[in-house]
C-alpha cells in the first residue's frame, strides 16, 4: 500500500486511512480543507465519498438557524428542531 504523507503544518498525516477523513468531518472540519489536505482537485468528489461520515449534518445546520433566530436562547421549543413530519 503507497502511503501518502500531508504536511498540515505540523506533524505529517497518513491520509489515506479511513479514519482521518472521519476524523476530520467529526471534528466539524470544513470539506473543502479536507479536499485539500487528501489531495482532492474537487471538493465535490471528496463531499460524494465521504458525506456518509456526516449524519449530523442536518442537525448542525437547524441548530446554526435556531440559534442565528433566537440568539439569546430564549424559545423553549425552536420550531427548526422540531420536524412535524417526523412525528
Amino acid at each position: 500500500m503507497t502511503q501518502r504523507w500531508v504536511n498540515l503544518s505540523g506533524p505529517m498525516v497518513i491520509s489515506n486511512q479511513p479514519g482521518v477523513p472521519s476524523a476530520w468531518l467529526t471534528a466539524g472540519v470544513d470539506i473543502r480543507t479536507v479536499a485539500e489536505y487528501l489531495g482532492h482537485g474537487d471538493p465535490g468528489f471528496t463531499l460524494r465519498t465521504y458525506a456518509h461520515l456526516m449524519p449530523d449534518a442536518a442537525d448542525r445546520a437547524r441548530a446554526a438557524m435556531d440559534t442565528f433566530f433566537d440568539p439569546m436562547g430564549k424559545i423553549e421549543n425552536p420550531s427548526a428542531l422540531h420536524v412535524p413530519s417526523e412525528d
